[in-house]
């Protein structure tokens, strides 16, 4: 009884098809836009996919670039070959607004952007048959300026649903595509920004209207003795983390291209030059983190301040740039979650060497001290917002050279910056370790 009634379904929508070719006229109707789909070899089309598969609950994030790949002239007849259709040669008509492809026995119509909202027929792209498409016409804002945006629904087959947008002047805008065949599935590809060169040889964007956003407040940053963790939120609409649970792994998509802190030191009457530290996302690119190395003794004495600002750019065609303070630069006040003894500074002992390696790591790394005398220690490793992970070693210890394992695994650490700080009696001395998963 299923088979019947999709094969009822599938000759409905084929005589509805014929139907339409047979009777649609639309020589007279109005154009309602200058270009759906600018052609140039310049012309680029920066795309969002993400993909739900319901069947392995999973989801998926990608980007890739729209470009026209090749060109051919037959009949004086531009075609080309766009890596959305890799294996179809597509026509433009500028003069009546319609796409074309070809086919062995000819040129097919995909769509005539002319044609009034309501059901039409077509031919699907690389498809063997003709089809009905309901067209509806919306507009959007852009640049300042109304741009209509056709909308094109379709089923290619009985289990397939189709979405496409294309947006006047810019081209391709957004698909959808659902599936319910194999425990179902959807897809969906977002034009998250694209280039077109102009009728004058100058460039015009078009992008989602999404930029990077900083949150930054008190415990975006601390001390801990001589170093400095910096660990910010930075989001983005289009960068995002998922958990496979087919693969039992995070799959990501950053699409953030540079992101860094600046700081410098004011002396007062001087400042000192500016650095730039990048900042390193964790494992579901929602903190950014960065560790470096400060004047302890002048930021406590108040003779300096520490003045920093947070900087990021995404990766759109026209990328967006922001910071943190918007102008200017934020003072960073010293006050370490480790205290010092009263003596550090005031005596002289011999050096306590600490150190790691591999650096960065994974899954493993080793860490080496070395004692002048005979101490007691804590060794102890924090995390980018400086909460104590694990306690490394503690009592006492011979003089001597020392080596300790990290293995992340055992203690389930992400992707990241951390810091391994060594206290005894006399002296408090901390190391970087990197992981890169």
């Amino acid at each position: 009884m299923k088979k019947i009634i999709i094969l009822l379904i599938f000759l409905c929508s084929t005589f509805l098809a014929q139907i339409k070719l047979e009777n649609t006229n639309v020589a007279d109707l109005p154009k309602s836009g200058e270009n759906y789909l600018p052609i140039s070899f310049s012309n680029e089309w920066q795309m969002f996919h993400r993909y739900d598969n319901t069947w392995y609950s999973s989801t998926e994030y990608w980007l890739n670039t729209i470009r026209i790949t090749d060109h051919m002239q037959e009949n004086n007849l531009d075609y080309y070959k766009f890596s959305k259709w890799e294996n179809t040669w597509i026509r433009y008509d500028l003069d009546s607004n319609r796409i074309y492809w070809k086919d062995s026995d000819g040129d097919k119509l995909y769509v005539d952007f002319n044609w009034e909202d309501g059901y039409h027929a077509f031919y699907p792209i690389d498809f063997w048959t003709d089809k009905v498409m309901l067209i509806e016409t919306d507009s959007i804002i852009v640049n300042g300026e109304i741009k209509y945006l056709k909308k094109l629904s379709y089923d290619r087959w009985v289990f397939e649903q189709i979405e496409e947008y294309y947006l006047e002047d810019f081209g391709f805008y957004y698909m959808d595509y659902y599936n319910w065949e194999m425990g179902s599935f959807a897809y969906e590809e977002t034009c998250a920004s694209s280039k077109i060169i102009d009728q004058d040889s100058t460039y015009k964007y078009y992008d989602a209207g999404y930029e990077p956003e900083i949150t930054w407040n008190g415990n975006s940053f601390n001390f801990i003795l001589d170093t400095l963790y910096i660990s910010t939120e930075i989001d983005h609409f289009f960068s995002r983390a998922s958990y496979m649970h087919i693969y039992d792994t995070v799959q990501t998509l950053n699409y953030l291209e540079d992101v860094k802190l600046s700081y410098y030191y004011d002396y007062g009457n001087f400042n000192s030059d500016t650095t730039d530290v990048q900042l390193i996302p964790d494992d579901y690119l929602k903190y950014f983190s960065c560790v470096i190395q400060v004047c302890e003794e002048e930021l406590l004495s108040g003779e300096i301040k520490l003045m920093a600002r947070i900087y990021a750019k995404d990766k759109s065609l026209r990328p967006h740039e922001v910071y943190y303070p918007d102008d200017g630069y934020v003072e960073l006040p010293y006050s370490s979650i480790i205290k010092r003894k009263f003596n550090d500074y005031a005596t002289e002992s011999p050096p306590i060497k600490l150190s790691n390696y591999p650096n960065p790591f994974n899954p493993e790394t080793v860490i080496t001290f070395e004692l002048p005398e005979d101490e007691m220690i804590d060794m102890l490793l924090f995390n980018s917002i400086g909460e104590k992970i694990a306690t490394l070693a503690s009592g006492l210890q011979k003089a001597g050279r020392h080596t300790l394992r990290i293995d992340a695994a055992k203690l389930s650490l992400t992707s990241g910056v951390y810091i391994c700080v060594l206290r005894s009696n006399k002296k408090s001395i901390s190391t970087k370790l990197l992981l890169l998963k």
